[in-house]
Parts: C-alpha cells; sequence; structure tokens
C-alpha cells in the first residue's frame, strides 16, 4: 500500500495523500521526519471557521497515493525565539492552580464525611 516518497518534503508545499482508508487530506506541509516518514498537514478547518485549521499527521508508509500540489523553492523563516521565562511562569502557574484545586476538593470531600456522620449521629 506504500508508494515511493521522495526524500523531504519542502515546508510550506503543498501536498495530497490518499490513505488507506482512502480518505483524501491535502494541505500545508508543516513538518516530515524522513526516519519514520511522518508527514504533518496543516489543512482548512473541518469546522468550516476560516480562522482555524486542522492538523493532521500522516504516516506515509500508510497511503496509497501522494501528489506534490505546489513546491514552495524559497526558503521558510524561522519560527519566532520561544520566551521561555514566560512558558516557565505559566507552567509554575498551571501547577499552583491544580494544586489549589486538589486542596479545595479534598477540603470538601472531608467536610461531606464530617457532615455525612453528624447526619447520621442527629438521626440516631
Amino acid at each position: 500500500m506504500s508508494t515511493v516518497v521522495s526524500d523531504c518534503f519542502t515546508i510550506g508545499s503543498i501536498v495530497a495523500t490518499r490513505t488507506c482508508y482512502n480518505e483524501n487530506i491535502e494541505g500545508e506541509v508543516l513538518a516530515f521526519d524522513p526516519q519514520t516518514k511522518m508527514l504533518i498537514l496543516k489543512c482548512p478547518s473541518s469546522s468550516g471557521d476560516p480562522k482555524r485549521h486542522d492538523v493532521n499527521i500522516v504516516n506515509l508508509s500508510l497511503v496509497s497515493d501522494v501528489q506534490i500540489k505546489k513546491e514552495v523553492t524559497t526558503v521558510p523563516e524561522p519560527p519566532a525565539s520561544l520566551n521561555l521565562h514566560r512558558l516557565n511562569t505559566r507552567v509554575r502557574n498551571t501547577i499552583e492552580y491544580k494544586r489549589r484545586v486538589v486542596s479545595v476538593l479534598s477540603f470538601f470531600q472531608t467536610f461531606s464525611s464530617i457532615f455525612e456522620l453528624v447526619l447520621l449521629v442527629s438521626v440516631s
């Protein structure tokens, strides 16, 4: 079922594939790993929202057809650098928030158990 695959897909190129489920996937190449033959495509949103996109990961070992619709010859811009300080802050804040949620849930569970005991004692 596999097809001959070129050694590399250029980021930004438009590629169409037919999967082993006879599904056509066409989109812009975001990434390609030649070792695993995995291709990541950015496709128009299945919800129809023009501001959103679907991202499909395609295993080229399981496709019956690959066509390059539009080859990009220009070098893509390097991705924007990550603000590691901001990312670390977001991770710390998320962990702290989740710890607080667990504490609150634990408190309510304890309170609920005590309340049930009080009700049982008062009914007896």
